[in-house]
């Protein structure tokens, strides 16, 4: 895979907004709106893949081809560790039943498993991220 170089300005920004959401959904939590934390903690992910996949010159209309490539050139190969894939599914999972389905009450233990998850998966892109940029 090779990396797109002119792509590291969006890649960095694609981060920085994860990071923005991982802040969001810890003071979301922090004031009891737990439901929305669980949709910040998904976008966190999300934000995360597509910074990722970006990075090697990868854009998706769905969010479903962000995780598909996810999974495929990046778990699958053992590149990145399997727990990070839990991650996405689990977050993914929440977000949809809280937005879409009859979660309709989030207790706050669901809202900061979903932060946590979102966090390792951040901390983990991250640092492979930068690796790979500061390797040029």
């Amino acid at each position: 895979m090779l990396l797109n170089t002119e792509m590291i300005p969006y890649v960095l920004s694609q981060m920085e907004i994860a990071k923005d959401d991982l802040e969001g959904c810890r003071c979301l939590i922090d004031n009891d709106k737990h439901r929305i934390a669980l949709n910040r903690s998904y976008y966190c992910v999300f934000h995360c893949l597509k910074a990722l996949c970006v990075l090697y010159d990868q854009n998706f209309s769905k969010h479903s081809g962000y995780i598909s490539y996810f999974q495929r050139e990046f778990i699958k190969p053992g590149i990145l560790p399997k727990e990070l894939s839990k991650v996405v599914t689990k977050t993914k999972r929440l977000r949809e039943s809280s937005d879409y389905g009859d979660m309709m009450s989030v207790d706050k233990a669901t809202a900061e498993d979903a932060y946590m998850s979102a966090e390792v998966l951040y901390n983990a892109l991250y640092e492979y991220i930068n690796t790979q940029i500061t390797e040029l």
